[in-house]
């Protein structure tokens, strides 16, 4: 499911900082790679709002292999 900015419920837990979402969706396969519309992806999403620990736990379930935001050309990796 994604409104007309291709936003996934991933996204918007990852925007509202809210962990225990972003765990349970996880864990039912949401897609930790999706990209919206300006190929903002739930790390970087996260990142920008700087919900930190939604970030680590993201991190962590890609194994470090972070993508790049190209929109904002800024890295989100450590």
């Amino acid at each position: 499911m994604k409104d007309n900015y291709l936003w996934t419920p991933l996204m918007c837990a990852c925007h509202r900082g809210d962990i225990a979402i972003v765990d349970l969706l996880l864990n039912i396969g949401a897609n930790i790679n999706v990209t919206d519309t300006a190929r903002n992806t739930p790390v970087s999403i996260a990142k920008q709002c700087n919900h930190q620990e939604v970030y680590d736990l993201l991190v962590k379930r890609l194994n470090g292999d972070v993508k790049r935001n190209i929109i904002s050309k800024i890295s989100i990796t450590y």
